[in-house]
């Protein structure tokens, strides 16, 4: 088994995918603008600065920053309302018993990400917190997961990632990491990568405990 397990936090760990799109829906009502199809999963894994560029193509700097602090708020208001993905504590609280090193490694912003761990009771699992204030470039590039290898002080061959979207199964890969995707749902980018898909963190937990590879 690895020593070193990294998680993305937005729809890996937390259910957050509902309420990012509903703030982000609102903060563009806000701006006057209406996107009724607007498709969150599009863009699970970005930076929200990153979102709202291709959002809002035409905007400058101060509004686009603008933008990023209006949803933040948002989110931050209906945190509460973040239920933990099936099996997320009960494969942290494994990992933890085992004594094997647990970080969070996450696109959103420390405040955030805080407040979702917090809201869904995981904070104390983790030896460290990354967020996209922890580093220069985020997912997909591999930044991420090399400042979480690094603070691990662990070889990379004894990590793995575990996430939702192409962006952070990108960085984990740019990272040399391996790593599974967790999602019910089968994606057509899958087959551009080499790596495991498991419906749930119940069913990695199971493989974990009969000693299988992930």
């Amino acid at each position: 088994m690895k020593y070193g397990f990294f998680f993305d936090v937005d729809d890996t760990l937390c259910a957050t995918g509902v309420t990012h799109g509903e703030a982000y829906k609102t903060t563009l009502r806000m701006l006057g603008i209406d996107l009724q199809f607007f498709d969150y999963s599009k863009f699970s894994g970005m930076r929200t600065d990153a979102v709202f560029r291709i959002l809002l193509p035409n905007a400058d700097e101060e509004a686009i920053l603008s933008a990023v602090r209006i949803k933040r708020q948002i989110f931050k208001e209906s945190v509460e309302n973040i239920k933990p993905m099936d099996g997320a504590i009960e494969i942290l609280e494994y990992l933890q018993d085992l004594g094997r090193k647990i970080f969070a490694v996450s696109s959103g912003s420390a405040s955030s990400v805080n407040a979702t761990l917090e809201s869904t009771k995981m904070t104390n699992y983790f030896d460290r917190i990354i967020t996209c204030d922890s580093v220069k470039k985020t997912k997909p590039h591999a930044d991420p997961y090399l400042y979480a290898i690094q603070i691990a002080d662990l070889n990379p061959i004894n990590c793995i990632a575990i996430e939702d979207s192409e962006t952070g199964i990108q960085s984990a890969l740019a990272a040399n990491l391996d790593a599974v995707l967790i999602s019910s749902n089968s994606h057509d980018w899958m087959a551009k990568y080499e790596i495991t898909r498991y419906n749930t963190l119940e069913l990695l937990k199971k493989t974990l405990e009969a000693g299988d590879k992930c």
